[in-house]
């Protein structure tokens, strides 16, 4: 169960982090990336509360694995991240700064599920 509780951990830390540099890249409003493109990519994640949901859910593991609490966020996240995912990919000529941050993601949500 430890394990468990370290890798849900790692996912909300990195959650956190992806929050962060959307936002960073918004404000900096990068050469890399389309403004019009960042400004709906900061609304996704702004719908999809990641920020919030990564944050619980580091609450809920901060001391003993909460299965069911987990659970249910983990889904949460794995429903934005998909959606922010795929938006992504259709806008790849504009974001393509986000996809190794989503992969890794992907990755760390797959490997919560074996």
């Amino acid at each position: 169960m430890e394990i468990a509780r370290e890798k849900t951990q790692f996912l909300a830390e990195n959650v956190a982090s992806f929050v962060t540099f959307v936002n960073r890249q918004y404000e900096v409003n990068s050469v890399l990336s389309d403004p019009n493109m960042l400004f709906r990519l900061k609304n996704l994640v702004e719908e999809y509360r990641l920020q919030l949901l990564a944050s619980e859910l580091l609450r809920v593991n901060r001391f003993v694995w909460e299965k069911r609490d987990s659970e249910i966020l983990i889904d949460r996240i794995k429903k934005g991240i998909t959606s922010i995912d795929e938006f992504v990919e259709n806008n790849n000529d504009g974001l393509f700064i986000f996809t190794a941050r989503l992969y890794t993601l992907n990755s760390i949500y797959q490997s919560i599920n074996e």
